[in-house]
């Protein structure tokens, strides 16, 4: 699996969905699914999260062996 990527050090350049890391407040850290829109924009249901974000990575390609069943 991919490590932790710093926002201090770079931030994604694809429009994708990543894995986050961040601070919450009061000492929490949250892990949570962010949509990059694009120049370094987290999103979350359209939202600006990029504030919260310390830390990202690229998310897997999913596994060949699962299938929908829609």
């Amino acid at each position: 699996m991919s490590e932790w990527i710093s926002v201090d050090d770079r931030l994604p350049s694809l429009t994708s969905r990543f894995l986050c890391i961040g601070d919450a407040g009061s000492s929490e850290i949250i892990v949570f699914l962010a949509f990059n829109g694009g120049g370094g924009k987290f999103k979350i249901k359209g939202r600006d999260c990029s504030e919260l974000v310390t830390h990202w990575m690229p998310l897997p390609a999913p596994p060949e062996s699962v299938k929908c069943p829609l």
